[in-house]
């Protein structure tokens, strides 16, 4: 079923796929963001729509995501939503869940690559 939604055009479809994946490392949901996300700026929507009741590690995807797309609105996007990815990242960390140094570490890299980035243009 997953690999006939990736097919498609459709974005919804693949966001309630991902939105409703439980595990932050599953295929399905993986292949779901990966799928919106190839869908470019007709993608940003549904990962915009499921970014606040994600898990952390799932957000962080969907900030990689956003830097993949690297359109003007997917840049803007990434800038509004990256703040409240790391502030379940820190209390994470504060609540004594290793997760949160692994997914602060993993925003940490998104941000260096979008400064280089943007020093290079």
């Amino acid at each position: 079923m997953l690999e006939a939604l990736t097919k498609t055009d459709l974005p919804h479809p693949l966001a309630v796929v991902a939105d409703n994946i439980l595990g932050p490392d599953d295929y399905c949901a993986t292949a779901a963001l990966h799928a919106l996300t190839a869908r470019g700026d007709k993608g940003i929507a549904q990962l915009i729509r499921i970014f606040p009741t994600a898990n952390t590690q799932s957000q962080t995807e969907i900030l990689h995501s956003l830097k993949e797309i690297d359109t003007p609105r997917s840049r803007s996007e990434l800038k509004r939503l990256q703040p409240a990815a790391l502030q379940k990242a820190y209390a994470q960390l504060d609540s004594g869940k290793q997760d949160g140094l692994t997914i602060l570490t993993n925003l940490h890299a998104l941000a260096q690559r979008r400064s280089r980035a943007s020093r290079l243009r």
